[in-house]
């Protein structure tokens, strides 16, 4: 109970690579819900700003949400393209990219259905795509090239990005310019017949039941001079209800024409901008872990409270391509006192580094070769056997110095005499370095294992 009463204070959490990659790769795959929940808001918005209430026959709630499904279709498509490609899928990859996909072709549907808008029952779907399809055109491929560009990024997870993004935005952009103009054309079916705009084929035609007449261009225009009439007048008379066209044009707009406006917004405009670019300079470049992990994880707090209260980092050193370690010590013993003049690495009291693996391998050499050279010369072992009373060092010194590392003769006794398992330079033997090291992980298992979590501690600006 004392225990307990002592630890419940404090917050314990637990991190290791093994959880981390699982974390990683739980939030690699897409996730169905928030796909879900994406789509049906954007259904949802463009049927909502799309549909006329006293105008059923000339909405267009009905082609937006098919634009939509399609957009979403389409991006849909591209991932399974880039996954045929063999493009790696990652968490920024499955959580950002369908959504920027979905925004951006919802957007270029958005400007086909205003030039849809302005269209009378005549135009034809060529009309409106050349109102509108070259302005999609040139705005996607632009985006699209960005994106291309942006592939020559080192970073492979940006990069992946990047790719996965120019190509969702080529197949939205073949779906809106190709496939899209087709529903447009049904719509101006619909159109035609005086159905309305949504529930169109159970609805019966308008003009059929209110003996309306049909809808002609100068029809259209005289409807529009109406509204343009009524408009004006509801922005003089006090008495209509209120609406946000009547603000803007009675309020808003006299608002933002007075000078002092003007000059207030051009001085609050160039205020942000200098801010801006002052906290632009004061940015941190880098990507840290605590990034990539959510925030919700326990690694995730780990990690936060890691980088708060430890302010260090661990640094690896890794060789690369046919490095021989045994010919190079020299040069791996320089390239780790070489961190010594950096000046955020954590150094000893004493003002060096800790030890590497090669040091404590050099170390435990040199100690088994003391050994040896001590009880060689008491009479313990000679060059040919060794007693009963020698020691495990020593016979273990023996057994390393006939080593010749070759594979056709690899024991030599001659050796024992003229070996030395580390010379005067503090340089292991070469040829039977192998040898030596497997010796050291299977004898001395403790040494070797700390060699290998021994690292450089960064302190974090």
């Amino acid at each position: 109970m004392k225990a307990e009463t002592l630890t419940r204070s404090y917050d314990v959490f637990a991190f290791s690579s093994a959880a981390l990659d699982d974390i990683l790769h739980k939030y690699s795959n897409p996730s169905p819900m928030s796909l879900a929940i994406g789509v049906l808001s954007t259904l949802i918005y463009a049927a909502l700003t799309l549909i006329r209430w006293r105008d059923p026959i000339h909405g267009q709630s009905g082609v937006g949400v098919a634009g939509v499904l399609l957009v979403g279709i389409s991006t849909a498509a591209g991932l399974g393209f880039c996954a045929l490609l063999g493009i790696a899928f990652n968490a920024a990859t499955t959580q950002v990219v369908p959504f920027l996909a979905l925004g951006l072709g919802v957007d270029h549907i958005f400007f086909l259905t205003q030039a849809y808008a302005e269209a009378d029952n005549n135009e034809q779907t060529g009309q409106i795509l050349k109102k509108a399809g070259l302005s999609i055109l040139l705005s996607a491929t632009s985006t699209a090239g960005s994106f291309f560009a942006a592939v020559l990024i080192p970073v492979p997870a940006l990069r992946v990005f990047c790719l996965q993004s120019a190509i969702l935005l080529c197949f939205n952009l073949a779906a809106v310019l190709l496939v899209f103009p087709a529903m447009i054309s049904l719509d101006l079916r619909r159109r035609r017949s005086g159905r309305t705009d949504v529930l169109c084929c159970c609805l019966p035609p308008i003009l059929a039941n209110q003996n309306l007449k049909p809808i002609t261009n100068k029809s259209v225009q005289s409807q529009k001079a109406v509204e343009e009439g009524l408009m004006g007048n509801s922005l003089k008379d006090p008495s209509r209800p209120f609406t946000l066209t009547r603000f803007t044009g009675k309020h808003y707009a006299p608002f933002l024409l007075k000078g002092s406006v003007k000059f207030l917004g051009m001085t609050l405009l160039c205020g942000i901008l200098a801010f801006s670019l002052f906290g632009s300079m004061k940015l941190q470049d880098g990507l840290e872990l605590t990034d990539l992990v959510p925030q919700s994880t326990d690694e995730h707090k780990f990690l936060h409270a890691q980088g708060k209260l430890f302010g260090f980092y661990s640094m690896f050193a890794v060789t690369q391509g046919d490095f021989e370690y045994p010919t190079n010590q020299k040069l791996l013993h320089d390239y780790h006192e070489a961190f010594v003049r950096v000046s955020h690495v954590i150094k000893n009291d004493n003002g060096g580094l800790p030890d590497f693996w090669l040091s404590l391998f050099r170390d435990w050499l040199t100690n088994l070769q003391r050994t040896f050279e001590k009880e060689y010369k008491e009479g313990r072992i000679t060059q040919e056997r060794w007693f009963s009373n020698a020691s495990d060092d020593a016979i273990l010194a023996y057994k390393l110095l006939v080593q010749t590392g070759h594979v056709d003769n690899p024991i030599d006794k001659s050796l024992v005499s003229q070996n030395k398992l580390v010379d005067a330079e503090g340089i292991i033997n070469t040829k039977a370095f192998y040898n030596y090291l497997s010796a050291w992980a299977w004898n001395d298992a403790l040494a070797y294992g700390a060699s290998q979590v021994i690292v450089l501690k960064l302190i974090l600006n």
